[in-house]
């Protein structure tokens, strides 16, 4: 698994380098099999996060380090490290070092952590399995409640359950200020301004919008030049 850029394929001097430009001819995503990673549509979530009175955002907590590989897969998460860097990479001075949690990059990364949050919420049963279940993108939770009194439950069984399978639901917002008092403190976002997937929300007014700059009037007018601008503050 290399850890700096190295070739793969043709290299374009014209196009952006990536994290790889070809002289391997293999690296370790292609021998794993990428799993069936079925995201949820984030338009649709978008919309229903609306139709909610009670709107909630959280987020899973470096959720890739929480996922832990047992010991018999890590032989396929392996990388060479310099003991000594000042020294010349020689088999003296090379250890071969292994993952034991995911790696962020992996092709099959997005599948085992939506697997494994699937699984986790369906072996603890709730009220809020179905929202649970399909209120998330990747590490993103957009759900909400009816009520006020539904959302602290909601916040609570949510927190509970996912404390159980060692996953740490932080970053909590909501359009509501009672729900939000009962919010952990060291677990709530006190922004008023939080980000939810591409959009930001403001939790005050209760808006979502799409940030983006100014054009700058000295650049050179050009379909790069302008969509590089929004697209930096989107991030």
């Amino acid at each position: 698994m290399p850890s700096c850029p190295v070739l793969v394929g043709s290299y374009n001097s014209s196009s952006r380098v990536s994290n790889v430009i070809q002289f391997c001819t293999s690296n370790s995503n292609d021998a794993m099999y990428k799993g069936k990673t079925k995201l949820e549509d984030i338009a649709a979530l978008l919309l229903q996060f609306r139709t909610y009175e009670i709107a909630i955002t959280a987020d899973i907590e470096k959720a890739y380090h929480t996922i832990q590989l047992i010991e018999k897969d890590r032989d396929y998460c392996r990388f060479i490290w310099l003991k000594d860097y000042n020294k010349p990479p020689d088999k003296d001075n090379i250890e071969i070092q292994h993952f034991c949690r995911i790696a962020f990059g992996l092709i099959l990364s997005q599948f085992m952590l939506n697997a494994i949050r699937k699984h986790h919420i369906a072996c603890h049963p709730s009220p809020f399995t179905e929202e649970l279940q399909n209120d998330f993108y990747v590490d993103n939770l957009l759900s909400g409640t009816s009520n006020v009194h539904t959302a602290k439950i909601f916040y609570d069984t949510a927190v509970q359950i996912f404390v159980q399978c060692s996953m740490n639901l932080r970053c909590w917002a909501t359009n509501s200020p009672i729900p939000r008092q009962h919010f952990d403190p060291e677990k709530q976002d006190t922004a008023t301004v939080v980000g939810t997937l591409v959009l930001k929300w403001d939790t005050e007014r209760d808006q979502l919008y799409l940030p983006h700059n100014r054009i700058d009037p000295n650049i050179t007018p050009s379909l790069r030049a302008i969509f590089k601008q929004p697209a930096y503050t989107i991030r």
